[in-house]
């Protein structure tokens, strides 16, 4: 059985299919959409405001570190030694947590991860304000090996392998503060709370719902299948992360706009969120053991037997200069907001993830190259939100990934890669994959077969299943749309100005493009012509 909900918004689906071409969208069109977004103030209808993404939303640099400083080398790390250097660099962070957080300094050379006998155990920081300081991620640099492969803490659940360096706060919490009095549009920055007296200004809380409800809101027109069980059943889903920046009687603003449309008809409340901060992992060449052909889903070895960095309850934090060599899950950012990927390289053999974000706000990963082909290329999925993928170059046979349960507001700006359908995973009773305001600005395709995408596929099985995206400046290899699933196609065939939509947005907030965002991409652009 399939449910129809009356259209709130988006394409209404028409009974003769329609394909966007290139012949049918004008360039000067686009000038249209952007300048709808500067003329809307905190009224969108299309485009959302990414920029406030990265660490500290991208107004400040980077900090260079924090004080005290341990050699691992104190600890029995040596490097270039061939034996183990787990258990030293474990006590290394127990020492960084014992001391409320230091600065982590590897020395020139390859240190090893893996047991010296048995079975590895995760690496484990539990301490804010810790940085894990290498010496570059190229020749000459630091290197982190792992040989020997992870297993499933659960055999029968190939997603149970754990991450070998695992970085959380020991406990979190979920524990509601407050409910929504009245709603807010998307764009807002204001709610009112019916109560405060648990809010305090630079509190980080959960803007969560989860209401049957909902759906009709949120799907307009769209079917819901009975086979997609988590909405059909609990309803819309979503977890929002904001900081409050003022509190006025029973009205809370935050730092940071609403990437959803409030409507206190639901049952909307504020849970807290407790989170690491002022992690940085820099400098690191990260090497692991994965060089067979990968077949997704074939095993728990395929899937994530070298899964390397997991940040876990994290916000305003980084990893920036590091490279990923050999690794079938890369970096994983779960209940993660603010923070910055930057300047990284994912190398090696085809693998199953690249990084992933997932159940956060506010993430930038950025001049980011992807040589491995991943089968899932830039990824999201469960309720993450505003989250950019920026000048991310992906190769031609890999794609992006939006994986279910729930991520919405999600940038993919002046990226490259293949675009094709299959690669957007996540479990059927997780669908849609996406839902509203998926943006794709600037993308070029350079790989995939096929000539037409249609994002709502009449099949309820079928993936890559995105709720009315916002499609400009699509280029590269010849692509149409069917046009009763998309939201927006403007420009098909031909990039745009602005030509990152993520700079513009963060320039017109700021005044100007940071000199260290600057920095950051002429040193991106000096690595990437060696």
């Amino acid at each position: 059985m399939n449910l129809r909900y009356p259209i709130i918004a988006g394409a209404i689906c028409l009974a003769v299919c329609h394909t966007v071409t290139e012949q049918t969208v004008a360039v000067e069109g686009v000038e249209g959409v952007y300048e709808r977004f500067l003329e809307s103030g905190e009224s969108w209808e299309e485009l959302s405001d990414f920029s406030y993404s990265g660490y500290r939303y991208s107004e400040v640099p980077i900090p260079g570190g924090t004080s005290p400083r341990l050699d691992v080398a104190d600890f029995g790390a040596i490097p270039d030694d061939g034996s183990s250097d787990r258990d030293a660099l474990q006590a290394a962070f127990d020492e960084a947590e014992r001391l409320g957080g230091a600065t982590i300094v590897f020395g020139r050379g390859e240190y090893v991860l893996d047991a010296e006998t048995g079975e590895t155990e995760p690496l484990r920081l539990y301490a804010s304000n810790t940085v894990l300081l290498g010496q570059g991620s190229g020749e000459g640099g630091t290197t982190l090996r792992m040989d020997r492969p992870l297993y499933p803490l659960d055999p029968d659940k190939m997603y149970s392998t754990p991450f070998v360096i695992q970085v959380s706060p020991r406990e979190v919490s979920e524990r509601r503060l407050a409910t929504v009095a009245s709603g807010a549009k998307r764009g807002s920055f204001q709610l009112e709370i019916a109560d405060t007296g648990e809010l305090q200004v630079g509190d980080w809380v959960t803007l969560f719902l989860e209401d049957e409800d909902a759906v009709a809101s949120f799907f307009g027109e769209r079917d819901v299948s009975e086979l997609w069980s988590r909405v059909f059943k609990q309803g819309v889903m979503l977890a929002e992360r904001h900081q409050i920046a003022e509190i006025d009687g029973r009205s809370v603003r935050f730092a940071e706009p609403l990437q959803v449309d409030v409507d206190a008809a639901f049952d909307w409340e504020l849970r807290e969120y407790v989170a690491l901060e002022e992690i940085g992992v820099e400098s690191i060449r990260f090497l692991g053991g994965w060089t067979e052909d990968f077949i997704h889903h074939r095993s728990a070895r395929d899937d994530g037997a070298w899964s390397c960095l997991r940040l876990t309850s994290v916000r305003n934090s980084w990893v920036r200069d590091v490279t990923f060599d050999s690794w079938n899950y890369s970096l994983s950012l779960f209940d993660t907001s603010a923070t910055s990927v930057l300047r990284v390289q994912l190398a090696g053999v085809k693998g199953h993830f690249g990084i992933h974000t997932r159940r956060g706000y506010g993430n930038l990963i950025g001049l980011v190259s992807d040589t491995m082909g991943n089968h899932h290329g830039p990824s999201v999925g469960y309720q993450s939100a505003s989250s950019v993928f920026w000048r991310y170059e992906g190769s031609p046979d890999s794609s992006f990934d939006s994986h279910s349960t729930g991520p919405y507001a999600t940038l993919l700006d002046a990226c490259s890669g293949g675009w094709m359908y299959g690669r957007s995973g996540g479990p059927l009773a997780g669908m849609p994959n996406h839902m509203r305001y998926l943006t794709i600005w600037n993308y070029e395709r350079t790989g995939g077969d096929e000539p037409v995408f249609d994002f709502w596929r009449e099949n309820p099985n079928k993936r890559d299943r995105f709720l009315d995206p916002v499609i400009v400046g699509f280029h590269g290899l010849a692509t149409e749309f069917e046009e009763s699933s998309v939201g927006v196609v403007e420009s098909l065939g031909a990039a745009v100005e602005p030509a990152s939509l993520f700079e513009a947005q963060l320039s017109r907030r700021l005044g100007e493009l940071p000199e260290f965002l600057k920095e950051e991409m002429r040193l991106w652009e000096e690595l990437s012509r060696r």
